[in-house]
C-alpha cells in the first residue's frame, strides 16, 4: 500500500449452488507500515510482509473462530521483513483469524485466513 492513498475492497463469495454474495465494502487508508498477507485462501503457508520506515515490535497470532489462540509469535525491531507461517497438522481446513499487533503503537489488524 502507498501512503496517502485510500483503498476500497469487498469480497465476492460463490456458494456451491452458484449463489453469489458480497461482503461490506472495506475502506483502508494506505500506509507503508501495513503488513501484506498472502495467499488467501492458503494451502500450507501464509506470508506476512512488513515494510516500514520505523522499527517496531509485532505479535502475530492465529485464532480459530471460537477466539482461541492456536499459534503466536513475536517479532522484534521489524522494518523490512518476510515472515512465513507454516500450517501445522492441527490446523484443519476452514476460516481462521490472524491478528497482527504493533506492540509499540497498540494498533491491531485482523485478517480472515481461509485454509483449504
Amino acid at each position: 500500500m502507498t501512503d496517502g492513498i485510500t483503498y476500497q475492497y469487498r469480497i465476492k463469495a460463490t456458494a456451491a449452488g452458484g449463489k453469489v454474495t458480497y461482503s461490506n465494502i472495506v475502506i483502508q487508508q494506505g500506509s507503508s507500515s501495513t503488513p501484506v498477507i498472502y495467499p488467501n485462501p492458503a494451502d500450507n503457508e501464509v506470508n506476512v510482509i512488513f515494510n516500514s520506515k520505523v522499527p517496531a515490535n509485532y505479535r502475530i497470532a492465529l485464532h480459530n473462530l471460537a477466539g482461541q489462540a492456536i499459534y503466536q509469535t513475536e517479532l522484534k525491531n521489524v522494518t523490512k521483513y518476510h515472515y512465513q507461517y507454516q500450517r501445522s497438522s492441527n490446523i484443519r481446513s476452514g476460516m481462521y483469524l490472524m491478528k497482527i499487533t504493533n506492540l509499540n503503537s497498540g494498533d491491531v489488524q485482523q485478517h480472515k485466513i481461509l485454509f483449504r
